[in-house]
């Protein structure tokens, strides 16, 4: 019985063979006819799936971004880190170049990446705060004396160092303004010949303290040679560094002065004015 069923198979795998290809393609138009419109061969899905439209990806480009205020290192990390943060997301590259002479970012991206840097460079690339300060420079003496027509704030600073300096007296020898946005220097307005110099970091208009990074202080000095030439040269007077808050003033040093008939010493009064008592 087995091997009748043997043969009986056999038979029916060597009839199969011996169909012409025509009839084998029956059955997938009876397939079509009976309704399987979404019917596709195995092979012809596989091709769809791998040469099918892919995803389009974004077009890349070249965008120059001149800078008025923030410096171009700072920049340049600013857009490194927003092409940092988007690649991931995009897939696409970024490069960021820096033309250094002509202050300008080189930025070559797809649009998000480059609204991205806009943006980071519209909240960086303004206009620094300025602060305008007041110098006052007193002569110390052992004659008692109060100087007059002093701001407020001068005048309190006045009676806080007679208690640790050995002087009775006080009189203005020069005054000044200098307004800046980071770094000034200004000429006072006396003949003593002295000149400031002023760098500052921080927001005015906050509620943080200032940091004064120099304060300088020099005395111009003229002179002529032997046979007639003018000479000019400058003294440091006074060289620091210090905190301040807005309205405060401060003493920023003493200097003490020799050649006077009696001990005489500088005293340097900074104040940071107020928005509003700005002229």
């Amino acid at each position: 019985m087995l091997r009748h069923m043997t043969l009986r198979i056999a038979c029916v795998l060597f009839i199969v063979a011996l169909v012409p290809s025509t009839v084998a393609a029956l059955p997938v138009t009876s397939a079509q006819q009976a309704g399987q419109d979404e019917w596709e061969p195995e092979h012809a899905r596989a091709i769809s799936s791998e040469e099918g439209p892919q995803q389009e990806v974004p077009p890349v480009e070249t965008r120059l971004y001149p800078l008025q205020h923030v410096g171009v290192d700072s920049a340049y990390t600013l857009a490194v880190s927003a092409c940092r943060e988007n690649d991931v997301r995009s897939g696409t590259g970024c490069n960021v170049e820096v033309m250094r002479e002509e202050s300008t970012l080189v930025v070559t991206a797809i649009a998000a990446i480059h609204e991205r840097v806009a943006s980071l460079l519209r909240e960086v690339d303004i206009p620094p705060h300025t602060q305008t300060f007041h110098i006052v420079v007193l002569a110390a003496t052992n004659s008692p004396s109060a100087p007059s027509a002093l701001p407020p704030g001068a005048q309190q600073a006045v009676e806080d160092i007679r208690a640790f300096l050995p002087y009775d007296g006080f009189r203005v020898l020069d005054t000044g303004w200098l307004k800046t946005a980071r770094q000034g220097h200004t000429t006072l307005t006396g003949p003593t010949g002295f000149e400031v110099g002023l760098r500052f970091r921080g927001n005015p208009r906050s509620d943080e303290p200032i940091l004064v990074e120099a304060f300088e202080m020099n005395l111009r000095e003229e002179s002529y040679s032997p046979n007639g030439e003018l000479m000019r040269s400058h003294r440091l007077i006074v060289e620091t560094s210090f905190s301040m808050d807005v309205g405060e003033t401060v003493v920023v040093g003493t200097s003490k002065l020799n050649g006077e008939n009696e001990p005489t010493a500088l005293v340097i009064l900074l104040t940071a004015l107020e928005p509003e008592d700005t002229r």
